[in-house]
This record gives structure tokens, C-alpha cells and sequence, in this order.
């Protein structure tokens, strides 16, 4: 198909077409594209001389197309500001931006939508928990279940979002979910994101069709770049600061039962304290905090970390590549690259994370490959999470040296075997395989 650039404004929703932008008014036009995420950021500049561009406002929808019916993306725009003469800019985001304006669960009876809270499991470990009365709960065992679940009851009835049972097919029979629960607090984004780490770091989002992705890891190759000749420019870049060795895990509240005497009630929050000790004798303690607040478990903070560390353990490795004139999309969530040197040497074949698309004349792509940094997708929380705890024989609290089998550690430092105790006192011994 010849590239026919067109840009099509729909209102009020995504399917409401008003019309195709005319391409004399458009000065500039870029998007993004990610694994994490699906269609993501974008922006859409109007010359300032054309009388329609006042006609798309803050919440109506944005599709760029290839060509007649080849959509490439699709966004809201969320912003819209004029300058003149240089016209008017339109900040657009994809819709799984609308996931982080879902929040799953509710406080019960004193929430103001009377939602109760929701919570997910295999078994039933907290039945001294306040709210425990009123919860909901689903028989959840894996994060397939909880995806279907959080997508179906929560995230369809309240976003633009179509659900497509057959883009939900991301699990791992190891990778195991032991009980999660939701009191409204906590956006379904920041839900997802855990869990495709725990799928062995899945790509999810929201495609250029609306529908929402959890996908496992591709193994095909959707396109190819070589150095001088598809790659205009082609950086490698290893680095050390994305590498994390030592986890500080802070969960949610944990109850104790009520003493009949009348004492108070014992509280306290799960903490996990995990290393991966290949990776710390070799490179040095690299040391982060995460807060989750929906597990509770050593079993759900363990399959976290493993695969925190499966990502997170090395240094990582990241490609920049620019490439123009493209007639093929891709769609990181779908296939992977593979980077060529000049001679037509494979560099490297694996998955990109973010594609950025300037959709002028002539498409041209700047991709990015490796992990995304975890300090954004998991912040840590504005406060100190400090709080007392209970005789490590009664917490359970979570911790030990994660030995990865599958971890590319160089030859000199292989995997350790050791078993590992926890920094606040318990014991968990076994080292945990490649699975």
C-alpha cells in the first residue's frame, strides 16, 4: 500500500468518526508505540492559518493510518495549546492512559460507590482483616486470572477499552499468584505492571484498535537493521545504573487475631528483603525499594523478586536505533528486531520497548531496546515506610538470596546455590531454578 498520511479526528468517543484532518493543515505529527503500554504519547501541531483548527478539543480522539484502513495509532488528546503563528499543539496519549484512572476494589460500605474490597486468591490466609466481612472474592492462581478478571469487572465498564479474550494469553505454569486484594487505593496501571513482571515480564497495553494486550515475550523477528544501510544511526549503550542486585520490598497490612482481653490488635506490614547474590559478588550491592501494597505473602513477594532480578540483576544493555522512510510498522508487543553490524554480523535480536514514529512525508522510526528503568515504574513512596513488626516466627516475613540459574552472569561468578535467611530474622532456605 502507498503511504497516504492520514490523520482522522473522531468525537466524543473513539468511534465517533467527525472527519480526516486536511494534511495542508497539519505541520507536524509524532507517536509512540510500546511494548509496556501500547499506543503511547503523541503529539499533533496545526498550522495556525487554517480555520479548522479549533475543531479538536481537550477528549476527542486522534487515529494516524499508513494508509486508507492500516491504523498505526491511536490516542486522546489531553492537552491543547495555540501559539501564534506557530499554530496549535495537540498532546495526545494512548488509551491505556485511561488505566491508571481505574481503581480496582473499593473501603466497603464507607465508600462513596459503596464498592467492597476485592481480593484474588488461591487460598484464604487473612481472615483476621477488619474489612474481611465485606470483601469480594475471586479464585484467582495465576496472573492470567487476575488480568481477566481486574479487565472484565473493572477496567471495560469504566474506559473506552475493548476486551478480546484471545490477546490474554501470557502465563507461566511457575508463576503463581497466592492472594492479592484491592480497597480502591491502588490505579488497575500500576496492578498490571506487577504482574506482567511476574509473567515473565509480558507486554500489555492498549493497541491501535482499542483492545486491550497481555501477551508473553515473542520470539519472531518482524524486521531487521543493518548499520549504514536500514539504521541511519545505531548506539550501543551498557550501563550499570539500571542494575539492582538487593530488593527492599514494603507489602500491605498484615492482622493479627484481636486478643479477647481487650488489647489492641496486632499490625503489621509485610516487608521482603531479597539478594541475588551472583550478581552482588560480581558487580557490587545495587540496592532498590519497591512498594506493593497488595502482597502480602512470601510466596507473591518471591515470585516478584525472582523475576525483578531475571531483568534487573545485570547490566543492562540498550540500543538506540534510528531508521527512515519505514512502509512497515512494529508493533513492539508482536515481534522482536534484530540489529545488524555493517559487514551484516547480527548485533543483537530482541525486543524493543518503545518505538517513536514522526509521521511526516516520510515515516521515520528512533526505537529504543532494553528494560525499562524501575524506578518509574515503581516509584518509591513519598514517606519513610517504617513499622514495627512481630517475632519472626509469627510475621512470616519474606526474604532470601535468589539464585537464578537462567541469570547471564559472566563464567567467573556463577549462580550461587546457598540458601539465604531473612534480615529480620526468619529463615527460607532452597534456591529457586530457571522454570
Amino acid at each position: 500500500m502507498p503511504y497516504s498520511r492520514r490523520i482522522l479526528h473522531y468525537s466524543p468517543g473513539p468511534a465517533d468518526l467527525v472527519g480526516e484532518v486536511s494534511d495542508r493543515a497539519i505541520a507536524g505529527c509524532w507517536f509512540e508505540l510500546k511494548r509496556q503500554g501500547g499506543c503511547g504519547d503523541g503529539e499533533l501541531v496545526l498550522r495556525d492559518d487554517f480555520s479548522d483548527r479549533a475543531e479538536i478539543d481537550v477528549g476527542d480522539w486522534i487515529a494516524c493510518e499508513y494508509g486508507t484502513g492500516d491504523r498505526w495509532y491511536l490516542g486522546k488528546v489531553v492537552e491543547r495549546s495555540a501559539d501564534s503563528p506557530a499554530g496549535v499543539r495537540l498532546t495526545l496519549r494512548g488509551m491505556a492512559s485511561e488505566l491508571a484512572e481505574v481503581f480496582p476494589g473499593g473501603y466497603g460500605p464507607h465508600d462513596p460507590d459503596a464498592a467492597p474490597p476485592h481480593r484474588y486468591a488461591a487460598t484464604d490466609l487473612f481472615a483476621n482483616d477488619p474489612d474481611y466481612a465485606h470483601e469480594t472474592v475471586d479464585s484467582a492462581d495465576e496472573p492470567r486470572d487476575v488480568i481477566e478478571f481486574l479487565v472484565q469487572q473493572y477496567v471495560v465498564p469504566k474506559t473506552h477499552l475493548a476486551y478480546n479474550a484471545a490477546l490474554v494469553n501470557t502465563t507461566l505454569a511457575s508463576t503463581t499468584v497466592t492472594s492479592l486484594k484491592f480497597r480502591g487505593e491502588e490505579t488497575a496501571e500500576s496492578i498490571l505492571r506487577e504482574l506482567a513482571l511476574r509473567a515473565r515480564n509480558a507486554a500489555w497495553g492498549v493497541d491501535e484498535t482499542g483492545t486491550f494486550f497481555f501477551l508473553r515475550k515473542c520470539t519472531n523477528v518482524g524486521a531487521t537493521f543493518q548499520a549504514g544501510d536500514d539504521a541511519l544511526r545505531l548506539v550501543e549503550t551498557r550501563e550499570r545504573d539500571l542494575l539492582y542486585n538487593r530488593i527492599l520490598l514494603t507489602g500491605g497490612l498484615v492482622y493479627g487475631s484481636a486478643p479477647a482481653s481487650g488489647e489492641c490488635q496486632c499490625v503489621y506490614r509485610w516487608r521482603g528483603h531479597y539478594v541475588q547474590p551472583a550478581s552482588r559478588t560480581q558487580y557490587g550491592e545495587r540496592r532498590i525499594r519497591l512498594w506493593l501494597p497488595w502482597i502480602r505473602t512470601a510466596a507473591d513477594s518471591r515470585e516478584f523478586a525472582r523475576e525483578f532480578f531475571r531483568v534487573y540483576a545485570q547490566p543492562a544493555t540498550c540500543w538506540l536505533v534510528e531508521a527512515a522512510d519505514q512502509t512497515t510498522l512494529i508493533r513492539p508487543w508482536l515481534s522482536r528486531v534484530r540489529l545488524n553490524d555493517r559487514h551484516g554480523n547480527e548485533l543483537t535480536t530482541t525486543h524493543v520497548e518503545t518505538v517513536r514514529v514522526q509521521f511526516d512525508h516520510r515515516p521515520r522510526f528512533r526505537l529504543l531496546l532494553g528494560p525499562a528503568d524501575p524506578r518509574e515504574l515503581w516509584p518509591e513512596p513519598p514517606h519513610e515506610e517504617r513499622h514495627p513488626i512481630v517475632a519472626a516466627a509469627a510475621s512470616g516475613y519474606g526474604g532470601e538470596l535468589l539464585s537464578l540459574t537462567s541469570l547471564n552472569l559472566a563464567e567467573s561468578c556463577p549462580p550461587s546455590s546457598s540458601s539465604g535467611g531473612s534480615s529480620f530474622g526468619s529463615s527460607l532456605s532452597g534456591s529457586l531454578g530457571s522454570d
